[in-house]
């Protein structure tokens, strides 16, 4: 099917769309007996009711083939605390890649580091402008005539700082 949205917002829209249809599935079991096991959305896949002891598989979700082909499956036992954890790990069972590509990593060191200058520069110009404003408090306040006039020194501040 095509679709209209980016494949990342795809990918939560799905996982969306599977967890409201999964949240409706544990309302519908509510009213039955609860022995065992009772219905689990763990954010990735929607787990049934089970009996203590059943161990249930189920494939990789549908969310992740947007990405790549997945046939996969994953499992959870049913034990008498609730259920144990996936096993195998979703990213390992479903071939999911959880490494940002070196270019990607290249890039956001590149970003980090221009706006690490930035603020650096921004701090220090704002340090400067500081000094530059107490200074000119301090001879207004000692009352000594000031070589510029308040209006000239304002529009010299302004123009070099905006």
């Amino acid at each position: 099917a095509l679709s209209l949205l980016h494949p990342e917002c795809e990918f939560y829209f799905q996982l969306e769309k599977e967890e409201r249809l999964c949240q409706q599935y544990i309302a519908e079991q509510e009213n039955r007996s609860m022995e065992g096991c009772r219905p689990l959305w763990d954010e990735v896949v929607c787990w049934p009711q089970a009996a203590t002891g059943e161990t249930v598989w189920r494939g990789c979700p549908a969310v992740f083939s947007l990405f790549i082909n997945n046939t996969g499956s994953v499992s959870r036992n049913c034990t008498s605390l609730g259920w144990s954890k996936p096993f195998p790990a979703y990213h390992i069972a479903c071939n999911v890649e959880d490494d940002i590509p070196e270019t990607e990593q290249s890039y956001f060191a590149t970003v980090r580091l221009i706006y690490t200058i930035g603020y650096s520069i921004s701090l220090g110009v704002l340090a400067v402008a500081v000094f530059i404003l107490l200074i000119f408090r301090y001879e207004r306040d000692s009352k000594r005539q000031s070589w510029l006039p308040r209006n000239s020194s304002q529009f010299i501040l302004v123009a070099v700082f905006s």
